[in-house]
């Protein structure tokens, strides 16, 4: 190596433990050098003075439907590796085989940020699960809830609880978790809906990736099935959080804050990647300017990276910055106030603080100055598997 392909000097990085000023040295595409005033030749220097510099977002339950459009809007919010959520029929199945070749060729041509997949879970495609392991997905996601209000049009059509059991017990002896979003409008039947889900997880001894849990007594539902030996990780959303559209309301903020919640996703329902854009950044803004957080900044976005890789098996590469990893991320500036806008954002008129000025994927800007940055060739993106 005679010298670095990018230099990025002088910003506040979140590291596993700690926030430090350091220099990063990138080349191929991966972090080779973590120094104080780091001493190297480099093709391209970026100064990140003044800014935070994080691993770059894992977003691992969204639903981009076009990955082109969808795969910039969460750019723009700092994600650098997306998880994309199977959909009905017309919007992108992955229930066999051939789904998975589809979706995954339509990614490498259209994503501009590396992506992994999910499977789907259908009646009839049980005995195809080990082949999407095969193929490379990163879990299986079920759907319990009926379509009504509230739903995407793209979501999977729901299972039975005896289909969704069997599935467990696939995924298990696979060793891939099953996801599965509990949100209901009632919610004494997401309850009973999270109840049987937990249930099932834990005679199937399988990994459970939860989200969409909006109300309170849910959280300490899977701390109860936690401690029976139930393999549970929860996540939630921006919205959730931060618009209050439902009942958690503060309680869930206080979940969060407390480090009762595992991990953060945008989600599969409309409007999620506005969430991701807009949301992301709020939180990491206000985690950076309040210094009596319960959580620190680098704790804080290791939920939105380290441990969301670490849980879906994409750590040898992702959710850290760190020699050897991906030179993957987000450079958030905190001090720069503004108004949010745009027809149809939820998130319209919120008076925010913090904004993601640039993103890199493998060492290459893919966002800047608020417009994604055309690639430099089709594949720029990459398929990646646990």
């Amino acid at each position: 190596m005679s010298e670095l392909d990018l230099l990025v000097r002088g910003g506040l990085a979140a590291l596993p433990d700690r926030m430090e000023h350091l220099d990063i040295g990138v080349f191929d595409g991966r972090i080779v050098a973590l120094e104080h005033n780091l001493e190297y030749r480099a093709a391209a220097i970026l100064e990140a003075s003044g800014l935070i510099l994080l691993p770059g977002a894992i977003d691992a339950a969204v639903r981009v439907g076009d990955f082109a459009s969808g795969s910039a809007a969460l750019a723009a919010g700092g994600v650098t590796c997306l998880a994309e959520l199977p959909g009905a029929a017309g919007f992108g199945p992955v229930f066999d085989r051939d789904d998975f070749i589809r979706k995954r060729e339509m990614g490498k041509a259209l994503s501009r940020l590396d992506f992994a997949l999910w499977g789907g879970i259908s009646a009839r495609n049980l005995y195809e699960l080990a082949s999407l392991r095969d193929c490379g997905v990163i879990g299986f996601q079920a759907s319990l809830t009926p379509f009504g209000p509230g739903r995407p049009q793209g979501d999977l059509l729901p299972v039975t609880p005896d289909v969704l059991g069997q599935a467990m017990k696939r995924a298990a002896r696979l060793k891939l978790p099953v996801g599965i979003e509990v949100y209901d409008p009632d919610p004494d039947l997401e309850l009973e809906r999270l109840q049987t889900v937990l249930l099932l997880a834990g005679e199937a001894g399988c990994r459970l990736h939860l989200w969409g849990i909006t109300v309170p007594e849910g959280i300490s539902l899977v701390e109860d099935a936690r401690g029976r030996e139930v393999d549970a990780t929860v996540a939630t959303t921006p919205d959730d959080l931060l618009l209050q559209a439902r009942r958690a309301g503060n309680e869930l903020g206080s979940a969060w804050r407390a480090g009762r919640i595992d991990l953060m996703v945008s989600g599969g329902r409309p409007g999620a990647l506005a969430a991701a854009e807009h949301g992301f950044p709020e939180i990491w803004t206000e985690a950076a300017l309040n210094p009596e957080a319960t959580l620190s900044l680098a704790k804080t976005v290791a939920r939105f990276s380290a441990r969301t890789a670490h849980r879906f098996g994409l750590d040898r590469r992702k959710g850290e910055i760190a020699v050897g990893r991906d030179a993957d991320f987000a450079l958030l500036d905190v001090d720069e106030p503004r108004t949010l806008s745009g027809e149809g954002n939820p998130y319209a008129g919120r008076e925010v603080w913090g904004r993601v000025v640039r993103t890199l994927q493998r060492g290459k800007t893919v966002f800047a100055n608020g417009s994604i940055v055309k690639v430099a060739k089709a594949e720029e993106a990459c398929f990646i598997r646990p």
